[in-house]
């Protein structure tokens, strides 16, 4: 303590001051030193200041990237990889869970086919698979071919065919020359047993429906040779029966 007071004593003799003088010079430095203090403080730039939110925020990124080969990062490369598969899938069609695509209600199938029943004056005559959209042309083809008597010009060969439609090739010899002609009888009457769906249509009552009904049901249980035996076809009943009776023959 008194090498202290010694020192202030030296000090104040080389300044030449007295001891209020001192005190008052110190009060003085002391007042300065704060106020630059002050200063500065106040023109520091401003912090952005960071919430907790935004700490908690960065922490699954931070984790995502520096361990991809933990729990979490593994579950963000999971999250990743779905997002993308979703965005691709979207393109083609929803996605079935299992990688793949499924169908979309409404969509044509590549490589769709029809089936065709040909049969007249062909090389093979019987049920044939075509493309959708083919040609009847297409279908007499894939039957072997006309045959040599056969007349196509009674047929439209350029129509669509349709699934689980009959194409009739007449004969050269057929006096009749309208398409399916032979099912025709003299008094205007069809054969119900061989008029393809076109011709069973002309009948008053037989719409495309019924029409491949009819071919469909003397197809499972052979030729029909009574009228009552058209009651067996889904979608006749009596009312019906009673206008084909006087337009069909068997």
């Amino acid at each position: 303590m008194d090498q202290w007071r010694a020192r202030a004593a030296s000090l104040r003799a080389a300044l030449r001051c007295t001891r209020a003088e001192a005190v008052a010079l110190a009060v003085l430095l002391t007042g300065t030193v704060a106020g630059l203090g002050l200063v500065w403080w106040l023109a520091r730039p401003a912090a952005s200041p960071q919430g907790f939110g935004d700490v908690v925020a960065q922490q699954p990124a931070a984790g995502g990237a520096g361990n991809a080969d933990g729990p979490h990062g593994a579950a963000s490369a999971g999250s990743a990889e779905a997002t993308a598969g979703g965005a691709v899938g979207g393109a083609h069609g929803p996605s079935t869970g299992d990688g793949t695509t499924a169908a979309t209600p409404g969509s044509v199938a590549a490589g769709a086919s029809v089936v065709v029943h040909v049969t007249g004056e062909v090389a093979e005559p019987g049920v044939v698979e075509v493309a959708a959209g083919s040609r009847v042309s297409d279908a007499i083809e894939a039957a072997g071919g006309a045959a040599s008597n056969a007349d196509l010009s009674r047929v439209n060969l350029a129509r669509e065919v349709t699934d689980g439609e009959q194409i009739v090739v007449a004969h050269v010899d057929d006096p009749d020359q309208s398409e399916g002609g032979r099912a025709t009888g003299p008094d205007g009457r069809v054969d119900v047993n061989r008029a393809d769906a076109e011709t069973l249509q002309r009948v008053p009552g037989i719409g495309p429906v019924t029409a491949q009904r009819l071919i469909a049901y003397r197809e499972d249980h052979g030729p029909i040779t009574a009228e009552q035996q058209l009651l067996d076809v889904p979608g006749v009943g009596p009312k019906t029966l009673d206008q084909l009776v006087d337009h069909l023959r068997w």
